[in-house]
């Protein structure tokens, strides 16, 4: 019950921090691709996050859910979340003392974010979205003004770019 909660609080930071090239759903990502036309003159190309759950550090990301909450109720983009304390230590709780069963046997998972529980994907997709915005688009701006469109559904990139500057982007992209 408290991860379903999780994730209903995150998603008010997601919808305000990752609106412009992260999109919520399958569905979405599907239509807003669809829409688009690549032209003869361009190349499309995806991506995917290796391993995204289970490399990101929690202590880390417990500190950009933190700087996230507060930077988004300080611009007024988010509704006051009076209840930040709580969320905090509610995705402490959730990510760092998740149990899974497999058979007879109990477990508790020590590394990454936790899998399988309702407020994970909102949680990895907010520190994914951190990462973007803070270290891979300042560190790829000339590659990425090459790149008309860009998209992202959780640990899936999606865009394409002028034919002509594909294997720049692409060297790029698997250089660094």
């Amino acid at each position: 019950a408290i991860s379903k909660w999780l994730d209903s609080e995150l998603s008010l930071v997601s919808n305000a921090y990752l609106s412009t090239w992260c999109v919520k759903d399958s569905d979405t990502f599907r239509s807003e691709v669809i829409q688009h036309e690549v032209k003869s003159t361009h190349r499309q190309a995806t991506l995917d996050a290796q391993a995204m759950y289970s490399n990101i550090d929690i202590d880390h990301a417990m500190e950009i859910m933190e700087k996230l909450i507060d930077l988004y109720i300080s611009d007024g983009m988010l509704p006051p979340l009076a209840r930040k304390g709580t969320i905090i230590a509610g995705l402490r709780l959730v990510m760092q003392w998740n149990l899974m069963k497999f058979g007879d046997s109990y477990f508790q998972q020590l590394i990454g974010t936790a899998m399988g529980t309702s407020c994970a994907v909102q949680f990895a997709n907010l520190y994914f979205g951190w990462h973007e915005k803070e270290v891979i688009f300042p560190a790829f701006r000339d590659a990425l003004q090459r790149i008309p469109f860009y998209k992202r559904f959780i640990d899936d990139v999606y865009l394409y770019c002028q034919r002509k500057k594909y294997a720049r982007v692409c060297q790029r992209v698997q250089v660094e």
